[in-house]
């Protein structure tokens, strides 16, 4: 099942739709945008995509032993 969002991705601008995975059992986020140009994924939490880029701080998941934000 796709479903087209609000959601934008960060790499294009193109919209992102939400797929669910048969194999995997879970949805994740794909851009919409041409493959070509961009064939970003990304990851769900709680219904909304994760649109963290690999070095990113992640407020919502912080350091068990300092408490700052942990980074992709």
């Amino acid at each position: 099942m796709e479903t087209k969002t609000k959601h934008q991705c960060p790499k294009c601008g193109n919209d992102l739709k939400r797929i669910y995975s048969k194999k995997k059992s879970k949805h994740y986020w794909a851009c919409m945008g041409p493959e070509e140009l961009c064939d970003a994924i990304y990851s769900e939490r709680n219904g909304e995509p994760v649109l963290l880029v690999f070095g990113d701080p992640d407020p919502t998941c912080p350091c068990p032993e300092c408490g700052a934000p942990m980074r992709m």
